[in-house]
């Protein structure tokens, strides 16, 4: 455990502060006992007394380190810990020895320092064991607390790696599914001889599969550029069904800037049509709508169509499209999100979706 200047300022500052409160207590103890006492050989002795430790800690914090505690019955261990105990205590003793012999108001500056030593051993040996031992104990919290951080970092980007994994494995799931029942499209109009129109599908498809390989490793997007995509996916559309679809968008422009995930209007757009739309012997409308509440983002896409009695659907979103678009939400933002499939009246139905509201620097134009 390296002692960084910070932790160096911290260790000091500790011991200068016991070094404070011991001195003003012994100063203030030996008045009242009426001795005469000098505050210079106090603070001397506590300063002798208690920054032999602070030079000590950096040496007991590595020990605590490179021997955690479940080595701590390991002959080397066993060995080690008596010994710098022993020296440290000595050490520490030793200073304070030195101290109240250097200063003759101690009353000491005779004495042999064999005996002094001796005597302020059997005095400081219990009170010294027991700093060592909280010098210890403090270095082995550090040490496990800074191994529990890191083993909570190392989690929390297993996490995340996986939840990309999976968002991307969703993500490539749409692809395959929205590239076949667009060919489906242009292969339709190919078979009842619109060649010009197929040609035009063709050339809208080849920019969407652009988008789409473009926000591969992309989780997010403004929704201003997934518009975008939704509105060529239904250009397309259109084209399929010629003045049977009518599409209308009101979207805040101040939302344009939010932040969602990509690729995540066009299953519901698709769902929209081809179980609302297509089902129709008549011509209908999809309404996309996005706006703000407080600190959440709601789209919602209502279609006219025949409703779940009729269409074989039911509101769990059990297609690969709306079913993709709900694992996704929930494996980026949890309880966070909201799905809702409500049906309303003639048939017309409403996928809602409420997510936390995050904002793109991207422009909106």
């Amino acid at each position: 455990m390296s002692f960084s200047r910070k932790a160096w300022f911290l260790n000091i500052g500790i011991w200068t502060s016991i070094v404070v409160f011991q001195s003003v207590q012994s100063y203030t103890s030996s008045r009242s006992e009426g001795s005469v006492a000098h505050l210079g050989p106090v603070i001397v002795l506590q300063c002798a007394t208690w920054f032999s430790w602070a030079l000590l800690s950096p040496v007991l914090f590595k020990l605590s380190q490179e021997h955690p505690l479940e080595n701590l019955f390991s002959f080397r261990s066993m060995v080690l810990y008596p010994l710098i105990g022993i020296a440290s205590i000595g050490l520490q003793v030793a200073t304070h020895t030195v101290a109240m012999i250097l200063y003759p108001d101690t009353g000491w500056s005779h004495g042999p320092f064999g005996a002094i030593y001796l005597s302020m051993l059997r005095w400081m040996v219990l009170p010294s064991l027991l700093v060592f031992v909280g010098i210890i104990g403090a270095g082995h919290a550090i040490t496990y607390y800074r191994k529990f951080q890191d083993r909570e970092l190392r989690t929390s980007q297993l996490e995340q790696q996986l939840t990309e994994a999976r968002l991307h494995s969703l993500q490539m799931q749409l692809q395959p599914h929205f590239f076949f029942n667009t060919l489906h499209a242009i292969a339709s109009l190919v078979r009842v001889k619109q060649n010009s129109t197929a040609v035009k599908m063709i050339a809208r498809f080849s920019d969407l599969m652009r988008y789409t390989l473009d926000q591969a490793d992309k989780p997010k997007t403004p929704l201003s550029q997934e518009m975008k995509f939704v509105r060529e996916y239904l250009d397309i559309e259109q084209t399929r069904f010629a003045d049977r679809m009518n599409v209308n968008v009101h979207i805040n422009r101040e939302v344009l800037k939010a932040f969602i995930p990509s690729l995540l209007l066009q299953p519901v757009v698709e769902n929209a049509i081809k179980h609302g739309i297509a089902r129709l012997p008549r011509k209908g409308s999809i309404d996309i709508v996005a706006h703000r509440i407080n600190g959440d983002l709601c789209i919602e896409v209502t279609n006219d169509g025949v409703g779940y009695k009729f269409n074989g659907s039911d509101k769990s979103g059990n297609g690969v499209g709306l079913k993709n678009v709900q694992q996704r939400l929930h494996q980026l933002y949890g309880d966070r999100h909201s799905f809702a499939i409500e049906e309303g009246r003639n048939g017309r139905v409403t996928v809602s979706l409420v997510i936390p509201y995050e904002e793109s620097l991207e422009s909106t134009s």
